[in-house]
């Protein structure tokens, strides 16, 4: 290399940094490419460093893993280019990382943070941030609870490295938690970030309250339900608004434990503070009558509170402007069904198909056990 007049490797380097840096990858590597084939050298670090930087961003966006990879193949190249002035760059590293962990390929941006701490940088809140971002996602969709204590050992060592985690990394952390069910995990980082100064959003306070609600409807546990209503009330004292989200969880946690009182109570609290209920919110509470009234008829048969508390939860969608959808006929007709009521189940179906609601196998399922229950009752 550098066999060539410095004036060609000035030239090169020129169009290949202006095209990078104008963020046509592709035409960057393609002059980089030719600039290799005709020896010319040296490549200067900052060519070196918009190639990587516009070939990861290229990649990150369209989430491809072979330009990724492409571009750590030139940071490779970089790391072993001996000429002056070509030396590791931390922008460089760390938006390798970045890359990779937005694409998902957390090992590989595990790699490249490992190396770019071997050769002497420190990395920035943003590597860290992405990478238990990817640690949290990847928890998310595998439910691996190796990956939080990845996503957490990272958080760990921003701290000790001397990097302030922010609200990014903290949130990350706390909704792999809560996703994966460790609620109390989900909590404790929750009080961690407080302490930390840094407010949590109201997404994040969802994700700690979703976590416990639906632990209290799987397990059917009011205390973990009641858990959920407190980290709610710790919003408020936060001046966080709760939101829809919120709401809906406690909704539908009461809803799963046919708990409708409860699930009442939260509508109200809903008006009061101005949210209206949407076509969930009234699904929730049409489902929890319908449990109720399905334990009713199975213990004392004394459902038909029940079933009136469901038609007029269906009244009540209507008259504000929520349209019913095959969820909500299904609680109808399953709760109609296992109490024998066939005519009932029949009504039902019938002002299904009036809306235009097409009925599934679900449907047709309870229909069944309609006519079968009622001819055993």
């Amino acid at each position: 290399g550098g066999s060539k007049a410095p004036s060609a490797a000035a030239a090169f380097n020129s169009v290949v940094e202006a095209c990078a840096r104008l963020g046509a990858a592709d035409r960057a590597a393609a002059w980089f490419g030719e600039m290799q084939r005709a020896e010319v050298g040296p490549v200067g670090q900052q060519t070196y460093a918009a190639l990587v930087q516009a070939g990861a961003e290229e990649g990150k966006a369209a989430g491809d893993e072979e330009r990724v990879d492409a571009a750590g193949q030139v940071l490779e190249a970089m790391l072993r280019d001996g000429s002056a002035g070509v030396g590791p760059d931390p922008a460089v590293f760390i938006a390798l990382i970045d890359a990779y962990a937005r694409i998902g390929l957390v090992d590989r941006a595990t790699l490249w943070l490992s190396r770019m701490k071997k050769a002497g940088l420190r990395p920035d809140r943003t590597a860290y941030s992405a990478l238990i971002n990817a640690h949290a996602k990847h928890c998310k969709a595998t439910r691996d609870p190796g990956r939080i204590r990845d996503a957490e050992g990272l958080l760990r060592e921003m701290a000790k490295e001397g990097v302030r985690p922010d609200k990014v990394a903290f949130t990350a952390v706390i909704d792999a938690c809560a996703q994966c069910g460790v609620a109390d995990r989900a909590e404790w980082w929750l009080g961690r970030m407080k302490k930390a100064g840094i407010l949590p959003s109201v997404f994040t306070y969802n994700a700690v309250m979703n976590a416990y609600a639906k632990r209290g409807k799987i397990s059917r546990d009011p205390r973990k339900i009641a858990r959920a209503e407190g980290i709610l009330r710790m919003m408020e004292e936060d001046k966080q608004a709760p939101d829809l989200i919120s709401f809906n969880a406690l909704v539908d946690a009461y809803s799963q434990i046919g708990d409708t009182d409860g699930v009442r109570r939260w509508m109200a609290e809903m008006e009061r503070a101005r949210i209206a209920p949407d076509e969930s919110t009234y699904n929730m509470l049409l489902h929890g009558y319908a449990r109720q009234a399905v334990e009713s008829a199975r213990e004392t048969r004394d459902y038909g509170p029940y079933l009136k508390g469901a038609e007029r939860t269906f009244e009540e969608m209507q008259d504000k402007g929520q349209r019913p959808d095959v969820y909500s006929f299904n609680s109808l007709i399953r709760a109609s069904a296992v109490c024998g009521e066939a005519g009932r189940a029949t009504k039902w179906l019938e002002s299904m198909k009036a809306l235009g609601i097409e009925p599934d196998t679900y449907t047709y399922s309870g229909m069944f056990d309609a006519f079968a229950n009622a001819r055993r009752l």
